[in-house]
């Protein structure tokens, strides 16, 4: 195989001629998946080590990704970004994800305090009790009681169990039919009050 333009002659000297991979069948037995079966493939060749099933369980936890991707656009609001320059949309989505970071550490905190999985809490509780509780630290300071609190809070709701869960690929709502801003705001603007 030719050398790919992106990879430098030393990067391609060290490569192997060949490379060994294993083949897992799949089988998706969760109601309304688009995929029945489907295969794996991975470096991973020793099935003592690393069995099929441990793969499939993998695969199969591919929704957490999907709700983590949610939960940073739709929550965070980072589903339009509003930042007009590259280095504010840089700042825009680091900032967002130190964020969303703090928030996952909140509640692998809280967990491990309560001896609950992580996942079984809400985010969005999540999210309103950090935001109400640095606002009362930055105006009375960090108390003990505002400590257990923080620890306790996130606790106190629990989601439902998602295994296997099965939603329909819809909208819920409609959207609204509005034309699209194709010209910049001020010049909209002013057509529309040399209009009037």
């Amino acid at each position: 195989m030719p050398r790919p333009a992106w990879m430098t002659k030393d990067e391609y000297a060290q490569m192997p001629q060949s490379v060994e991979i294993r083949l897992v069948d799949v089988t998706v037995r969760q109601p309304g998946s688009r995929t029945k079966q489907f295969t794996v493939a991975t470096t991973l060749t020793d099935d003592s080590e690393v069995s099929g099933d441990c793969i499939r369980s993998v695969d199969e936890s591919r929704w957490l990704v999907e709700l983590d991707i949610r939960a940073i656009k739709c929550s965070l609001n980072m589903d339009i970004l509003r930042a007009q320059t590259p280095a504010m949309v840089r700042t825009e989505l680091w900032s967002c994800l130190l964020a969303y970071n703090l928030m996952r550490l909140k509640m692998l905190q809280s967990g491990v305090a309560a001896g609950r999985d992580p996942r079984s809490l809400s985010f969005m509780t999540t999210q309103q009790l950090l935001a109400t509780n640095w606002l009362l630290c930055a105006v009375i300071g960090v108390t003990d009681e505002l400590s257990l609190l923080g620890q306790q809070a996130c606790c106190s709701e629990q989601v439902g169990h998602r295994d296997g869960r099965v939603e329909p690929r819809c909208n819920k709502r409609r959207p609204k039919i509005l034309a699209l801003m194709t010209k910049p705001r001020a010049q909209s603007l002013k057509e529309l009050m040399g209009s009037a």
